[in-house]
């Protein structure tokens, strides 16, 4: 199972069919243990994969430091990313890394060798979020141009002052390639599990707020669900994936039920 199959046959591992043998075929392809059954030469075809490059960005903001059940953002985005980046390395994909912040920017250029995979993860495990997500950031400078398949994977909390993250993704979407956008939210976010009188703080600006749960949560449920859906109609409108990974979901749980579904469309 893995983030892309091809529909064309060849020489492979995954089963598709049998033809009738022709004079040009190789003699390795053909399986003799059907020969052995039915006295007729058939030629085992088999899927094969086509390489791609899968690039990770990583929102490292600050508010990627957002917390629930002692698991950050990030290190959920970190689990995610070094999981799909392991998957796309077994189909002899190439991987690359992007996490970008308005103060620094970590960057790992895709490159085909196995070996890359240990700078890979060193690369993710030292993403320090700060400061805010950057805004008129160009993109496409950071990409080279090679004219090949891409999958593009934004991980991010979609935590935005300026639609800067709305921006970007326009960006990416203008390359050409396939995007996915994966929705980082705790369970505290998303069930607003909170109890009493609390002081909550940006985490980006600093600022704090003095919030009475019990009387907040029915208005902070209204205005979650407008916020999702306003994302969702933007992402189909730009013809991206969209998809919400919950952190109280185990990492591999969040990822087999993602490439099921992609599978299935």
């Amino acid at each position: 199972m893995g983030l892309h199959q091809s529909r064309k046959t060849g020489f492979g591992q995954e089963f598709s069919h049998y033809r009738n043998y022709e004079t040009e075929d190789d003699l390795r392809l053909l399986d003799w243990k059907l020969y052995a059954r039915t006295d007729r030469f058939y030629v085992r075809q088999a899927e094969i994969q086509t390489q791609v490059t899968v690039r990770f960005i990583i929102d490292a903001s600050a508010s990627m430091l957002h917390e629930d059940e002692e698991i950050s953002k990030i290190q959920f985005a970190r689990y995610i990313a070094a999981t799909l980046a392991w998957l796309a390395q077994r189909q002899g994909d190439e991987i690359g890394l992007y996490a970008l912040n308005d103060n620094e920017l970590y960057q790992c250029t895709p490159r085909p060798h196995r070996q890359f995979y240990q700078y890979f993860l060193h690369e993710l495990i030292n993403i320090s979020p700060t400061g805010k997500f950057p805004e008129n950031k160009n993109i496409h400078a950071l990409f080279d141009t090679r004219p090949r398949r891409e999958i593009i994977i934004f991980l991010t909390d979609m935590y935005q002052s300026n639609n800067e993250l709305f921006d970007t993704l326009k960006q990416l979407n203008s390359m050409g390639n396939e995007v996915l956008l994966f929705h980082l939210m705790a369970a505290n976010e998303l069930d607003f599990n909170f109890k009493g009188t609390l002081t909550f703080q940006d985490l980006e600006t600093g600022k704090t707020t003095q919030v009475h749960t019990r009387q907040a949560k029915a208005d902070y449920g209204i205005r979650l669900q407008n916020h999702l859906k306003n994302i969702r109609e933007k992402m189909l409108g730009m013809n991206i994936h969209y998809e919400i990974f919950r952190m109280d979901e185990s990492v591999r749980d969040a990822v087999q039920r993602f490439l099921k579904q992609r599978m299935r469309r």
